[in-house]
Protein backbone atom coordinates (compact mmCIF):
# COMPACT_ATOMS: atom_id res chain seq x y z
CA UNK A 1 0.00 0.00 0.00
CA UNK A 2 3.16 2.56 1.03
CA UNK A 3 4.18 1.84 -2.54
CA UNK A 4 1.34 2.36 -4.65
CA UNK A 5 0.73 5.40 -2.23
CA UNK A 6 4.40 6.73 -3.49
CA UNK A 7 3.86 5.54 -6.90
CA UNK A 8 0.36 7.99 -6.98
CA UNK A 9 2.71 10.39 -5.40
CA UNK A 10 4.99 10.43 -7.85
CA UNK A 11 2.94 10.70 -11.30
CA UNK A 12 0.84 13.77 -9.85
CA UNK A 13 3.94 15.38 -9.38
CA UNK A 14 4.96 14.16 -12.81
CA UNK A 15 1.83 15.71 -13.96
CA UNK A 16 1.54 19.00 -12.25
CA UNK A 17 5.45 19.54 -13.88
CA UNK A 18 4.31 18.11 -17.48
CA UNK A 19 1.03 20.64 -17.38
CA UNK A 20 3.06 23.70 -16.04
CA UNK A 21 5.72 22.89 -19.37
CA UNK A 22 2.60 22.49 -21.87
CA UNK A 23 1.03 25.51 -20.55
CA UNK A 24 3.76 27.66 -20.11
CA UNK A 25 5.02 27.82 -23.67
CA UNK A 26 1.39 28.86 -25.19
CA UNK A 27 0.41 31.49 -22.74
CA UNK A 28 4.11 33.04 -23.08
CA UNK A 29 3.11 33.04 -27.04
CA UNK A 30 -0.54 33.80 -26.19
CA UNK A 31 0.71 37.46 -24.24
CA UNK A 32 3.89 38.06 -27.03
CA UNK A 33 0.83 38.16 -29.45
CA UNK A 34 -1.31 39.88 -27.31
CA UNK A 35 1.40 43.11 -26.83
CA UNK A 36 2.04 42.46 -30.54
CA UNK A 37 -1.72 43.66 -31.49
CA UNK A 38 -1.76 46.10 -28.04
CA UNK A 39 1.54 47.72 -28.71
CA UNK A 40 2.42 47.12 -32.63
CA UNK A 41 2.78 49.01 -35.52
CA UNK A 42 -1.21 50.97 -35.94
CA UNK A 43 -1.69 49.09 -39.27
CA UNK A 44 -5.09 47.33 -39.03
CA UNK A 45 -4.18 44.15 -41.05
CA UNK A 46 -1.27 43.08 -39.11
CA UNK A 47 -3.19 44.10 -35.89
CA UNK A 48 -5.70 41.72 -36.90
CA UNK A 49 -2.73 39.27 -38.06
CA UNK A 50 -1.75 39.06 -34.54
CA UNK A 51 -5.21 38.41 -32.67
CA UNK A 52 -5.59 35.64 -35.16
CA UNK A 53 -2.17 34.05 -33.92
CA UNK A 54 -3.82 35.32 -30.04
CA UNK A 55 -7.31 32.95 -30.88
CA UNK A 56 -5.47 29.83 -31.99
CA UNK A 57 -3.25 29.53 -29.18
CA UNK A 58 -6.45 30.47 -26.94
CA UNK A 59 -8.15 27.52 -28.63
CA UNK A 60 -4.92 25.25 -28.38
CA UNK A 61 -5.20 25.92 -24.40
CA UNK A 62 -9.12 25.19 -24.51
CA UNK A 63 -8.27 21.64 -26.23
CA UNK A 64 -5.47 21.23 -23.56
CA UNK A 65 -8.40 21.76 -20.50
CA UNK A 66 -11.35 19.68 -22.64
CA UNK A 67 -8.97 16.72 -23.07
CA UNK A 68 -7.67 17.05 -19.62
CA UNK A 69 -12.28 17.29 -18.34
CA UNK A 70 -12.85 14.60 -20.76
CA UNK A 71 -10.22 12.02 -19.56
CA UNK A 72 -11.79 12.77 -15.74
CA UNK A 73 -15.48 12.47 -17.05
CA UNK A 74 -14.68 9.14 -18.50
CA UNK A 75 -12.56 7.59 -15.44
CA UNK A 76 -15.18 8.92 -13.03
CA UNK A 77 -17.68 5.78 -13.86
CA UNK A 78 -20.83 7.91 -14.67
CA UNK A 79 -21.31 7.32 -18.10
CA UNK A 80 -22.33 3.74 -18.07
CA UNK A 81 -25.84 5.17 -17.55
CA UNK A 82 -26.02 6.11 -21.24
CA UNK A 83 -24.86 3.24 -22.58
CA UNK A 84 -26.90 1.63 -25.34
CA UNK A 85 -26.53 -1.46 -27.83
CA UNK A 86 -24.03 -0.32 -30.87
CA UNK A 87 -23.55 -1.40 -34.52
CA UNK A 88 -19.87 -1.45 -34.09
CA UNK A 89 -19.82 -2.56 -37.61
CA UNK A 90 -21.38 0.53 -39.10
CA UNK A 91 -19.56 2.97 -36.89
CA UNK A 92 -15.98 1.57 -38.31
CA UNK A 93 -16.95 1.71 -41.86
CA UNK A 94 -18.48 5.62 -41.54
CA UNK A 95 -15.58 6.47 -39.43
CA UNK A 96 -12.88 4.86 -42.31
CA UNK A 97 -15.28 6.69 -44.93
CA UNK A 98 -15.39 9.96 -43.62
CA UNK A 99 -10.93 9.85 -42.48
CA UNK A 100 -10.05 8.38 -45.83
CA UNK A 101 -10.06 11.89 -47.74
CA UNK A 102 -7.64 13.52 -45.01
CA UNK A 103 -5.26 10.28 -45.06
CA UNK A 104 -5.22 10.20 -48.70
CA UNK A 105 -4.40 13.85 -49.10
CA UNK A 106 -1.51 13.26 -46.20
CA UNK A 107 0.47 10.93 -48.77
CA UNK A 108 -0.72 8.26 -46.60
CA UNK A 109 -3.32 4.97 -47.75
CA UNK A 110 -5.99 3.35 -45.12
CA UNK A 111 -8.04 0.14 -45.43
CA UNK A 112 -10.17 -1.61 -43.66
CA UNK A 113 -11.29 -4.91 -42.64
CA UNK A 114 -14.69 -4.94 -40.73
CA UNK A 115 -16.50 -7.94 -40.24
CA UNK A 116 -20.37 -7.93 -39.84
CA UNK A 117 -22.94 -7.84 -37.18
CA UNK A 118 -20.52 -7.05 -34.61
CA UNK A 119 -22.25 -4.99 -31.45
CA UNK A 120 -21.41 -4.10 -28.05
CA UNK A 121 -23.05 -2.02 -25.50
CA UNK A 122 -21.52 1.63 -24.83
CA UNK A 123 -21.51 4.72 -25.40
CA UNK A 124 -21.18 5.31 -29.25
CA UNK A 125 -19.74 8.73 -29.08
CA UNK A 126 -16.84 7.49 -26.88
CA UNK A 127 -15.78 4.62 -29.04
CA UNK A 128 -15.79 6.50 -32.36
CA UNK A 129 -13.65 8.96 -29.68
CA UNK A 130 -11.57 6.14 -29.47
CA UNK A 131 -10.71 5.28 -33.03
CA UNK A 132 -10.71 9.08 -34.07
CA UNK A 133 -7.84 9.50 -31.54
CA UNK A 134 -5.82 6.16 -32.77
CA UNK A 135 -6.66 6.93 -36.59
CA UNK A 136 -5.16 10.90 -35.66
CA UNK A 137 -2.32 9.29 -33.89
CA UNK A 138 -1.45 7.22 -36.64
CA UNK A 139 -1.43 9.61 -39.03
CA UNK A 140 1.11 12.41 -36.70
CA UNK A 141 3.31 9.47 -36.79
CA UNK A 142 3.65 8.00 -39.55
CA UNK A 143 5.55 9.29 -42.62
CA UNK A 144 3.98 10.27 -45.87
CA UNK A 145 3.34 7.24 -48.14
CA UNK A 146 2.51 4.88 -44.77
CA UNK A 147 -0.16 2.63 -45.04
CA UNK A 148 -2.58 2.59 -41.88
CA UNK A 149 -5.47 -0.39 -41.36
CA UNK A 150 -8.51 -0.30 -39.57
CA UNK A 151 -10.20 -3.82 -38.71
CA UNK A 152 -13.03 -4.38 -36.78
CA UNK A 153 -13.31 -8.50 -35.73
CA UNK A 154 -14.91 -10.82 -33.51
CA UNK A 155 -13.15 -13.00 -30.71
CA UNK A 156 -14.40 -15.24 -28.81
CA UNK A 157 -14.81 -13.42 -25.23
CA UNK A 158 -15.53 -9.38 -27.03
CA UNK A 159 -14.75 -7.34 -30.28
CA UNK A 160 -11.52 -5.90 -31.46
CA UNK A 161 -11.08 -2.65 -33.28
CA UNK A 162 -7.88 -2.25 -34.26
CA UNK A 163 -5.83 0.83 -36.20
CA UNK A 164 -2.47 -0.76 -37.46
CA UNK A 165 0.39 0.88 -39.59
CA UNK A 166 3.61 0.43 -41.07
CA UNK A 167 5.71 3.79 -39.36
CA UNK A 168 8.43 3.42 -37.15
CA UNK A 169 6.23 2.26 -34.42
CA UNK A 170 7.31 2.60 -30.35
CA UNK A 171 9.74 0.53 -28.73
CA UNK A 172 8.86 -2.43 -26.83
CA UNK A 173 9.65 -0.78 -23.56
CA UNK A 174 8.00 2.06 -23.75
CA UNK A 175 4.31 0.48 -25.21
CA UNK A 176 3.20 0.85 -21.71
CA UNK A 177 4.18 3.86 -20.62
CA UNK A 178 2.77 5.70 -23.48
CA UNK A 179 -0.86 5.47 -22.37
CA UNK A 180 -0.18 7.20 -19.35
CA UNK A 181 -1.08 10.93 -19.32
CA UNK A 182 1.41 13.47 -20.51
CA UNK A 183 3.60 10.85 -21.90
CA UNK A 184 5.18 11.75 -25.14
CA UNK A 185 8.08 10.20 -26.39
CA UNK A 186 9.10 13.02 -27.96
CA UNK A 187 11.43 14.32 -25.28
CA UNK A 188 11.87 17.89 -26.57
CA UNK A 189 8.40 18.26 -26.37
CA UNK A 190 8.90 19.75 -30.16
CA UNK A 191 6.36 17.56 -31.74
CA UNK A 192 2.01 18.90 -31.22
CA UNK A 193 0.09 17.24 -28.76
CA UNK A 194 -0.34 16.71 -25.28
CA UNK A 195 0.17 13.11 -24.58
CA UNK A 196 -3.46 12.99 -23.77
CA UNK A 197 -4.47 11.16 -26.82
CA UNK A 198 -3.89 7.22 -25.97
CA UNK A 199 -4.63 8.08 -22.21
CA UNK A 200 -8.00 9.02 -23.30
CA UNK A 201 -8.56 6.14 -25.52
CA UNK A 202 -7.51 3.55 -22.75
CA UNK A 203 -9.67 5.73 -20.12
CA UNK A 204 -12.63 5.04 -22.96
CA UNK A 205 -11.45 1.31 -22.80
CA UNK A 206 -11.46 0.89 -19.06
CA UNK A 207 -15.21 2.22 -18.44
CA UNK A 208 -16.36 -0.30 -21.07
CA UNK A 209 -14.61 -3.09 -19.38
CA UNK A 210 -12.12 -3.51 -22.10
CA UNK A 211 -8.61 -2.38 -22.45
CA UNK A 212 -6.13 -0.79 -24.74
CA UNK A 213 -2.85 -2.95 -26.08
CA UNK A 214 -0.03 -1.18 -27.78
CA UNK A 215 1.90 -4.03 -29.38
CA UNK A 216 4.26 -4.12 -33.10
CA UNK A 217 2.55 -4.45 -36.41
CA UNK A 218 6.09 -5.97 -37.57
CA UNK A 219 6.87 -3.10 -38.55
CA UNK A 220 4.76 -0.05 -37.53
CA UNK A 221 2.51 -0.10 -34.48
CA UNK A 222 -0.43 -2.01 -33.68
CA UNK A 223 -3.04 -0.28 -31.21
CA UNK A 224 -6.26 -2.90 -29.97
CA UNK A 225 -9.13 -1.95 -28.38
CA UNK A 226 -10.63 -4.44 -27.05
CA UNK A 227 -14.77 -4.32 -26.00
CA UNK A 228 -16.53 -7.12 -24.18
CA UNK A 229 -19.74 -8.22 -26.04
CA UNK A 230 -21.37 -8.66 -22.35
CA UNK A 231 -23.26 -6.58 -20.56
Amino acid sequence: MLDRITMLLDNLRQISSDVAHDLRTPLARLRVEIELAQNGAPDPEQQRAALDRALRQSDELLRLFSAILRISEVEGGSLERSFRQIDVSALVEDLSESFAPAITDGGRTLTQSVAPGLSVRGDRELIAQALINLLDNAQRHTPPGAAISIIAERVPDGVQLIVADNGPGVPEADRERVVRRFVRLDSSRTNAGHGLGLNLVSAIAVAHGGRLVIGDNEPGLRATLWLPTAA
